[in-house]
């Protein structure tokens, strides 16, 4: 690409080839200053107009205006390219006159006031979007916003971000990357002996409803099985109900007791959460973090059997009927998981995607990815569930009702892992070729800092998380080779 090709275009010399008082051609530019404003008609460097963005708006729907020409200042706003329309920086207010191989005079650098949506994630200072006609940006400066201080947790800086575009050249540019946001601490969970679960015990076998005449020989009903509540385990087996007995005379009766329920099973623990990569990857021409499972609840201790009712007597004159079983113990409920820690946004200074762009002479310094957040722990399981566990009934001259048995205890919920630290990049790209990149970019690595990782966190027995998953600083990434 040579855009100096032609009459007078901006170079990096400052000459004015043309004698039309600038370096430039003063009939297809339009004049951008700090001192300019966003009233006039931008067409003259007496009527210069205050943004870049104005300017831009004016090159873009008035014939023959493609270049658009930026004094030094400061101009804290974004900047979204248009087709076909390069934005020159360096020249001088007042006079006009462009310092030799401008660099730096001319800042873009927006602030809070820049963003308006209140969930942003993504902060981008240049944004190249479709674009497919020559066009450059030449002689600026470029700040990526500081993400850390808009109440965003996690969120990502671009300085300059680039998509689905070709004929894009950078020229004699410093481009800063901003510093990226810190992830958020993952909740810990809720104790099981602080939530609602339905791990219900089994009921205790009911007394026979059969005749009990002789020579019946009618058994009395067995408990039935405990619940398993959310849990994919059944709960403990009913108790086998007491036999039944006959005599044809007065001598005393021998009717069999009803058995114990059998006692539920504590609940499995739940799994640990885990991390991505450190450089996380590129979705939806965005950088993320790469997918990582979250840690699972402990599942419900299963409930107790009911224990089986006691055996009924029938002889000559009478009957007797055998108590009625106890119900089995609830389980206790799983503890909750915690929740992982969230990662670190990223720091970019050049990020592209599916494009085609050419850097030349462009200065880039590293700027810090954020922190990821600690782990959540896990709760505990609770204990077992007792409370509804009852006793058999007692017979006379008949069996006695069997107990209860034990309700399970809840498993403990899995522990978060921590968030892993953002990185920081200069020149990041995913299906794009970069020209330039290897012979005529400097890039300062040692501007960078990688966000460092947050802690696991712990389950009730200890047992910790994965976790310090710093994040990675350099100068160039191809997310293509990840």
């Amino acid at each position: 690409m040579h855009i100096e090709d032609g009459p007078d275009l901006p170079d990096r010399f400052g000459k004015d080839q043309n004698c039309d008082g600038i370096d430039g051609d003063a009939s297809i530019s339009v004049f951008v200053s700090e001192d300019g404003d966003d009233g006039n008609d931008g067409l003259t460097m007496q009527t210069p107009v205050r943004s870049i963005d104005k300017g831009l708006e004016i090159a873009s729907t008035t014939d023959g205006r493609d270049h658009v020409l930026v004094t030094a200042g400061a101009y804290n706003e974004v900047v979204t390219l248009e087709n076909g329309v390069s934005i020159f920086g360096g020249y001088q207010k007042g006079t006009w006159a462009r310092t030799p191989n401008a660099r730096g005079e001319t800042r873009i650098a927006p602030g809070s006031d820049d963003y308006t949506d209140p969930n942003e994630m993504n902060y981008r200072a240049v944004i190249a979007d479709g674009i497919s006609e020559v066009t450059v940006l030449d002689g600026v400066t470029v700040e990526g916003y500081d993400a850390d201080g808009n109440g965003n947790p996690g969120a990502s800086t671009y300085a300059v971000w680039v998509k689905d575009s070709e004929r894009l050249a950078l020229r004699f540019a410093t481009i800063r990357a901003g510093n990226a946001a810190d992830g958020v601490h993952g909740a810990s969970g809720v104790e099981g002996a602080d939530r609602t679960c339905s791990a219900s015990g089994g009921t205790g076998g009911q007394q026979n409803t059969d005749s009990l005449s002789c020579p019946n020989p009618g058994l009395a009903e067995s408990g039935t099985d405990g619940s398993a509540g959310s849990s994919p385990a059944n709960g403990g087996g009913g108790g086998q109900g007491g036999t039944h007995y006959c005599v044809n005379d007065l001598t005393g009766c021998n009717a069999g007791d009803g058995a114990t329920g059998v006692d539920g099973q504590r609940g499995a623990d739940g799994t640990l959460g885990t991390f991505g990569s450190s450089w996380g990857e590129i979705n939806g021409a965005y950088w993320q973090q790469t997918q990582r499972n979250e840690p699972t609840d402990g599942e419900n201790g299963t409930g107790g059997g009911g224990g089986g009712a006691g055996g009924d007597c029938a002889y000559l004159g009478g009957t007797a009927r055998g108590g009625a079983g106890g119900n089995g113990g609830n389980g206790g409920c799983g503890g909750q998981a915690g929740q992982n820690g969230q990662a670190g946004g990223a720091s970019f200074g050049v990020f592209v995607t599916d494009s085609t762009i050419t850097l030349r002479d462009v200065t880039v310094d590293l700027g810090a990815g954020g922190a990821g957040g600690r782990g959540g722990d896990g709760g505990a399981g609770a204990p077992e569930d007792n409370s509804t566990r009852t006793t058999g009934e007692n017979s006379l001259d008949a069996g006695m009702g069997g107990n209860g048995g034990r309700g399970g205890a809840g498993g403990d919920g899995g522990a978060g892992a921590g968030g892993c630290g953002g990185p920081a990049i200069g020149v990041a790209f995913l299906n794009s070729t970069v020209n330039g990149l290897t012979n005529d970019t400097t890039i300062d690595e040692s501007t960078g800092q990688a966000g460092q990782g947050g802690q696991g966190g712990q389950t009730a027995n200890g047992t910790q998380a994965p976790g310090d998953c710093d994040g990675s600083v350099d100068d160039t990434k191809d997310y293509a080779t990840l």
